[in-house]
């Protein structure tokens, strides 16, 4: 076999190789974005990643590094299959080792931050007429990217809006560039991206903070004006799979990925370890 076959075979090669760690890549990745409703997917990908995954990642990095260097007419193909899986399977990697949201975390949060919350809540009321409300998500650099008001019970809004939309629907509400602004930094300071809450009768009946996004899933508090009573609270931790009452003030809630389990992960055994510890 000459040089020239040789060479032809392990661009073919580093070609199927290629076209393995891109569909590893998808797989993973679409696996984390569906979050805890196939955890297990996730966890047996992690476990033949040692075996199957790492050995394709190198070769794929390999036939990329080679792609420089040679004139196949394939070379332009070799590099974007290469590239784009190399980057899918670095993405899954990070997004599987940095941990994600958890019901401890959502509760350590809260115990640091309660204060920065209500102060949050208080500053968003305070600027609301009677009769409309707020919903507004702020991304890590500061971007509105969910923004709905409400006035006399009409919700109106928009996701990804430009600066303009939310402009506009800021000022039906009296709502300035500057509140708004106000708004996001109190709710950074209490570690939240999200906050929805409707004014009535000068207060509210429960506020909706959003902690974090976890890929497919968010987790939320629901913080209540009026305390629940202890029969409203067991009844939410014994039939509510996507709340916990953590206690009279406030609810850690899950918002499902759009396909998979709409429980709240580790819920029992949350509140079992609670329970073994009053």
């Amino acid at each position: 076999m000459d040089n020239t076959t040789k060479h032809s075979d392990w661009i073919t090669f580093s070609v199927v190789v290629a076209i393995i760690a891109l569909l590893c890549g998808m797989i993973w990745f679409v696996a984390l974005m569906l979050g805890e409703s196939v955890k297990f997917v996730v966890l047996m990908l992690f476990a033949f990643s040692v075996t199957i995954i790492l050995p394709v990642f190198l070769l794929d990095v390999a036939g990329f590094l080679s792609s420089f260097f040679t004139k196949d007419p394939r070379k332009i193909l070799l590099m974007g299959l290469s590239g784009t899986g190399i980057g899918l399977l670095i993405l899954s990697g990070i997004l599987l080792f940095m941990g994600g949201v958890d019901v401890e975390k959502l509760e350590n949060n809260y115990r640091m931050h309660s204060s920065e919350m209500e102060q949050a809540i208080e500053y968003t009321l305070s600027c609301l007429e009677d009769g409309s409300g707020l919903d507004i998500e702020f991304e890590g650099r500061g971007s509105v990217s969910i923004f709905r008001i409400c006035n006399d019970g009409s919700w109106d809004g928009a996701w990804k809006p430009s600066r303009n939309k939310v402009d506009s629907l800021a000022a039906e509400i009296g709502f300035s560039r500057e509140i708004l602004n106000e708004v996001r930094d109190r709710l950074y300071k209490a570690k939240c991206h999200s906050i929805s809450i409707v004014k009535q009768d000068g207060t509210y009946d429960v506020a909706t903070l959003m902690f974090r996004r976890d890929l497919g899933s968010a987790y939320y508090y629901d913080i209540h004006n009026v305390d629940m009573t202890e029969a409203e609270m067991e009844a939410i931790n014994a039939d509510d799979c996507t709340r916990i009452a953590f206690n009279p003030h406030v609810c850690f809630v899950y918002g499902s990925p759009a396909f998979g389990d709409i429980a709240f992960p580790d819920k029992q055994a949350y509140l079992e370890g609670r329970w073994s510890n009053d």
